[in-house]
């Protein structure tokens, strides 16, 4: 993406069962090779995101592959902050969540929510 090439950015809401999915993590892929870009955000604890893109001004307008990582307690409370929430987060009750959605971005602001129900999982190792 040169310069004045349009980008695509991406903001919205993130709910687990319509309970805001604080804490977890966004990463969204567009372009292909070595025009792909890669943005990652936070689910902050309202539920709602904005990815950041480092170095570049935003995503490639087009098709978006967005992974998103929700890791939560039993009854899917959020995990405490700090190192408390990474005990919780290592416990056999946690509730691990890695689930995928292609969206197609248009140049500029897409505020795209995303319901962790309706996403395809993905199987980790």
């Amino acid at each position: 993406m040169g310069c004045g090439t349009p980008v695509a950015r991406l903001t919205g809401s993130v709910t687990a069962g319509g309970v805001p999915a604080a804490g977890a993590r966004i990463d969204a892929r567009s372009g292909e090779g070595a025009r792909q870009r890669v943005a990652t955000g936070a689910v902050l604890p309202d539920g709602t995101y904005r990815v950041d893109y480092g170095a570049w001004p935003g995503l490639e307008p087009g098709p978006c592959r967005i992974e998103i990582t929700h890791v939560a307690g039993a009854s899917g409370q959020p995990l405490a902050t700090g190192e408390q929430g990474l005990v919780d987060a290592a416990k056999a009750t946690a509730r691990h969540r890695h689930v995928s959605f292609e969206r197609t971005l248009v140049a500029g602001e897409n505020a795209v929510d995303f319901e962790l129900d309706d996403g395809a999982p993905i199987e980790t190792r």
